[in-house]
């Protein structure tokens, strides 16, 4: 009776991790919900609220939700769930934050796991790279904003160069 969230940072991806694990769906006893930016946002609501009922009308058993950043990162609340897979990294690291925040919020009554997947020499571990730097550079800026400001436009050129380069 586990409930999941998988984010993904791409359509395609999304797509593809929905029709595998919907073809697992029957055979491990799982009931799959997903949606993307093509989802009408009536239909987005109604699988939120069937994902989020544990005790109702809605068919018991382990729930699987596969999304993307982009279309459940934000308003929305997935406390049902208490696992969550990031499954690339998002050049925003505030993004994936919020995807986990989707979970783990006001409401939440149950231990919550935070699994990001990075696969080694790809593009993956630059993103991860040039998203630490932000978040340090983010930092300092509130910390100190004017021992920062010289800094900031060097650093922001050095990120670009290397997420490009």
């Amino acid at each position: 009776d586990f409930r999941v969230v998988v984010f993904s940072e791409h359509d395609i991806v999304q797509q593809l991790l929905a029709r595998y694990i919907g073809g697992r769906a029957k055979e491990e006893q799982l009931t799959l919900f997903e949606f993307n930016s093509k989802t009408p946002p009536v239909k987005r609501h109604k699988l939120i609220k069937d994902f989020q009922d544990e005790g109702g009308k809605a068919k018991k058993g382990a729930k699987v939700f596969v999304v993307t950043y982009a279309t459940a990162a934000v308003g929305i609340t997935l406390t049902a769930a208490n696992r969550v897979y990031l499954m690339e990294p998002a050049l925003d690291p505030a993004q994936e934050l919020q995807a986990a925040g989707r979970i783990h919020r006001l409401g939440q009554t149950k231990p919550v796991t935070v699994i990001r997947l990075v696969t080694r020499d790809t593009v993956d571990e630059r993103i991860v790279a040039v998203a630490e730097k932000k978040l340090d550079l983010d930092a300092a800026i509130l910390s100190d904003p004017k021992a920062v400001a010289a800094e900031e436009n060097r650093a922001m050129h050095e990120i670009m160069e290397e997420l490009l380069g």
